[in-house]
């Protein structure tokens, strides 16, 4: 099987700028992954009916754009790369042109990956 590409590997092969690695995203991302893994549920929804717009909020960052990829899988972090790309409304968050930073985290098999873009 052919190896999966990197979120920027994956924006450069289809002629997209690179995003850079942001502490307030990764901290959203790392808080709903370890989420998920305690209610062992995939979702977008928080423990407490957040949506990902509340976790930007409380991780302090003002955004005029963003998106979340969640997925769970016991096939590590490359299928869940791999899920993403292989599904269209993951894939267009994966591909869009108004973000500009992002945020990776997983916690046992739950992935959350948070594509944004500051005010």
């Amino acid at each position: 099987m052919a190896q999966v590409p990197s979120l920027n590997e994956y924006r450069a092969a289809n002629g997209l700028r690179p995003l850079s690695r942001s502490s307030k995203l990764q901290a959203a991302a790392e808080a709903h992954a370890r989420d998920m893994q305690r209610m062992n549920l995939m979702t977008h929804t928080g423990s407490d009916g957040g949506s990902m717009t509340d976790r930007l909020d409380r991780a302090g960052y003002r955004y005029r754009a963003a998106a979340e990829n969640v997925a769970q899988t016991r096939q590590g972090p490359e299928n869940a790369m791999r899920l993403w790309i292989n599904s269209a409304g993951h894939r267009r968050n994966m591909l869009k042109t108004n973000v500009t930073q992002y945020g990776l985290a997983r916690a046992g098999n739950f992935y959350a990956m948070v594509l944004a873009a500051p005010r």
